[in-house]
């Protein structure tokens, strides 16, 4: 496991509230010696770069055996052709997901990786009904709640995404899970008894957050001149770019931060839209993603926020920055194995003004990571990982992140071999 295989995996632990002592699996043999004059057979185009992915990726998943310690997995890179349509560079699969054969087109819990989707979705809401009628500085007024603390007025979408909103991370609201409670009263019930003024503007990791969010959308929805409802956009839009409704479900409940189910390959379709670019947010001439909200999602927050509650800070010291829904990476700003601090040490401010180039990921507690770049030779690539059969959550999830850490180099080399 890589350096950031063992922080996530201490994210994860902290989060459940217990010790857990991490173990390292034996190196696997250097990559060139298994990448030399081949082709691989899971890339859309040629050259042996993609090896060098394909070889990175077993060494990724694999166990200290040298076999898959997973029941199955689904991988899947995209990038955005020059109308924004997405286009396959890379698919591979292994083993069984869900009790069947592993495709890139079988759905997976995404846990908190939905928050990206979140962010995707109120861009196409923002779209829809006009930046005039929802934009980063609409306020919690569209929601018309009753009974809240003063202080909450003002309250803009762009601090609910951004979750420096003041919403409580530590006191649960049963509405989030429900099925029974409709989402502005949800959203209604979160604000008023899930605000925590000491916390307003600093950051707080809650679902709440995205409750609030996705109701704000919807109410702005409801109210436009051709009025419609997220889930009902959100069903025409995947049907515009012609994924099934069984590779993208929406969370049947409130909770739009963590309850979606979604293929690797439905997933990263939505994302390539974001990809930048200048077909960026559209889609064969139509444009479906507001641009200022896609900015928005590559824009952490400020220098002067505090973090009050981070799974990062609290688990290995780092500050990580939180974009529009999204973790917001540093690329070599992160410290070297060296220089990480205990637990218990102060913590390491990344270097956000020198970035080399920035991705923005969503990592999802079962093992579902996507991630895009943002710089230059943009994709999105997203690795799903099956937990039937008793695999640990916590490990999946750091082999998970560590795929990206291993397997972006690679990839920002290996797509620019050109497709057939």
């Amino acid at each position: 496991m890589t350096r950031f295989a063992l922080a996530i995996a201490a994210v994860l632990a902290a989060c459940a509230h217990h010790d857990s002592t991490i173990s390292t699996d034996a190196p696997a043999p250097p990559l060139d010696a298994r990448v030399a004059a081949c082709t691989s057979s899971y890339a859309v185009g040629s050259g042996s770069a993609w090896c060098a992915v394909d070889a990175m990726l077993d060494q990724s998943l694999a166990g200290s055996a040298g076999t898959s310690q997973y029941p199955g997995y689904e991988f899947a890179v995209y990038q955005a052709d020059a109308t924004g349509a997405p286009v396959l560079r890379y698919s591979r699969v292994d083993g069984m997901i869900d009790g069947a054969t592993a495709d890139v087109a079988t759905p997976v819990k995404t846990a908190s990786a939905a928050k990206m989707i979140a962010a995707l979705l109120v861009a196409r809401a923002a779209s829809y009904a006009g930046s005039a009628a929802l934009s980063p500085a609409t306020t919690i007024d569209v929601l018309g709640c009753s009974g809240l603390d003063p202080r909450l007025a003002g309250t803009t979408l762009d601090q609910l995404m951004h979750q420096i909103a003041g919403l409580d991370y530590q006191a649960e609201n049963a509405c989030v899970t429900s099925t029974k409670v409709a989402l502005a009263d949800c959203a209604c019930s979160i604000l008023q008894t899930n605000y925590v003024p000491a916390q307003a503007g600093s950051f707080a990791y809650t679902p709440h957050n995205f409750t609030v969010a996705i109701a704000m959308a919807d109410a702005v929805l409801r109210a436009a001149p051709t009025p419609t409802d997220v889930r009902t956009l959100f069903a025409d839009w995947i049907a515009t770019l012609g994924i099934p409704s069984t590779e993208a479900m929406l969370t049947p409940t409130n909770d739009f931060a963590g309850g979606d189910h979604l293929s690797a390959r439905a997933y990263a379709q939505l994302a390539a839209l974001a990809l930048p670019g200048p077909a960026r947010g559209t889609y064969r001439g139509q444009t479906l993603l507001d641009s200022t909200m896609l900015d928005r999602m590559t824009t952490p927050f400020d220098d002067d926020v505090t973090i009050t509650y981070s799974p990062y800070e609290a688990a290995v010291g780092f500050a990580m920055r939180y974009g529009f829904g999204d973790w917001v990476q540093c690329g070599a700003a992160w410290p070297e194995p060296a220089t990480w601090p205990a637990l218990d040490a102060p913590v390491v401010t990344l270097d956000y003004a020198t970035c080399p180039y920035r991705a923005i990921d969503s990592l999802g507690k079962f093992g579902y990571m996507p991630w895009f770049t943002v710089g230059d030779r943009p994709y999105v690539a997203v690795m799903a990982v099956d937990l039937s059969g008793g695999s640990d959550a916590s490990r999946v999830s750091a082999n998970s992140f560590a795929a990206y850490e291993m397997l972006d180099p690679l990839l920002r080399t290996a797509i620019d071999d050109p497709s057939p």
